[in-house]
């Protein structure tokens, strides 16, 4: 059976830190944080660690933390396709 993984949302909601805080400290964005939360942006790995230190959580491995699943192919392919679509794009003008 598979244990309960946290999300970085609740992590970040259970340390009590302010999120205004937490982002001076990483001197990232609300938005960019908001992103993250959502999968809608990968994180690199000392990004995680900075947020982990924040939220005095560094003991968490990272299988006990809730990650988007191949958030990277998911970006990969987007970027492919948008690829694409400006090469296709560019051979029409040219035409």
């Amino acid at each position: 059976m598979e244990s309960m993984k946290l999300s970085l949302k609740a992590l970040r909601i259970n340390s009590g830190i302010p999120t205004n805080q937490i982002l001076k400290k990483i001197n990232k964005t609300a938005t960019w944080l908001s992103l993250v939360e959502n999968g809608k942006r990968k994180i690199d790995a000392l990004a995680l660690w900075h947020l982990l230190e924040i939220y005095g959580m560094t003991n968490l491995r990272i299988d006990q933390i809730f990650l988007p699943k191949d958030i990277s192919k998911s970006y990969a392919k987007n970027k492919l396709i948008s690829s694409r679509a400006k090469r296709n794009s560019n051979r029409k003008r040219a035409k």
